[in-house]
């Protein structure tokens, strides 16, 4: 991607850490071929100014992150990172769910599934970001495979 900054570059390699560390403990070689089904809930750290003096979240405040990064860029980012790791091609994401919130610890939590024509799915899911940040983190060291079995 033309423009990228060097945290974004120290994040998708974090990531593409991650995914293949995970995929090499699932078991699996070689990227996915088929369809994907991808689902990311980004969790981003919360603005010091959401908190009162005594530390509480103010009430007009709630989980959903509205402002920058947007969405479909955090997505973008992940594709890319998880290009010839997990899928061969990001065209092959079939379907995707993202969100993103506030949470306590930054990261993200993606669960991917390989899509069959004929409706089962054979899911991979990462750690949620209690397990494992990695958002944030370009030093985590802590990595957890991906669980892999029929839905």
């Amino acid at each position: 991607m033309i423009g990228e900054n060097a945290r974004e570059t120290d994040w998708k390699d974090t990531v593409a850490s991650w995914a293949s560390h995970a995929m090499k403990k699932a078991g699996v070689q070689e990227p996915l071929d088929g369809a994907i089904r991808l689902e990311v809930v980004f969790f981003l750290q919360r603005p010091q100014n959401h908190y009162n003096s005594a530390g509480k979240l103010k009430a007009k405040f709630n989980d959903l992150h509205t402002t920058k990064p947007d969405a479909t860029k955090l997505l973008r980012c992940l594709e890319d990172a998880l290009k010839q790791i997990v899928w061969r091609n990001d065209s092959q994401v079939c379907t995707t769910i993202v969100s993103k919130r506030y949470g306590a610890i930054p990261g993200a939590q993606v669960t991917i599934s390989e899509e069959s024509p004929e409706g089962g799915t054979v899911t991979a899911a990462a750690p949620t970001p209690q397990q494992a940040s990695f958002f944030n983190d370009p030093v985590q060291k802590t990595l957890h495979p991906l669980n892999r079995g029929a839905e």
